[in-house]
């Protein structure tokens, strides 16, 4: 079942998630397959508007922190948990679930 969602305030929304390539080193180096990327997306518990669908939803990132959660510099685990805010999210007018 799939609903289209949006912030409240009207603005990109922008999904929080990690990624990492990683080699698999039972294959041979040359094997185009050795490289794996690999992709999460966070969850965390569901807002109002969002937990009369389910009790998760994804982890929206505000555009005035998107600078710090992409650099690659930044190690900062404490400094991202502050980044991950649950943000309100609306239906548009006129929306239904798809599914």
């Amino acid at each position: 079942m799939v609903q289209r969602m949006r912030p409240s305030d009207g603005s990109t929304l922008s999904l929080a998630g990690l990624y990492e390539v990683w080699h698999d080193k039972s294959l041979p180096e040359d094997d185009p397959k050795r490289v794996v990327p690999t992709y999460t997306i966070i969850t965390t518990t569901a807002t109002d508007s969002v937990g009369r669908i389910h009790d998760r939803m994804l982890m929206a990132i505000a555009p005035d922190h998107w600078d710090e959660w992409l650099d690659p510099r930044n190690h900062d685990v404490d400094q991202f948990r502050g980044l991950m805010a649950p943000r309100a999210v609306r239906q548009p007018a006129g929306s239904r679930r798809a599914g």
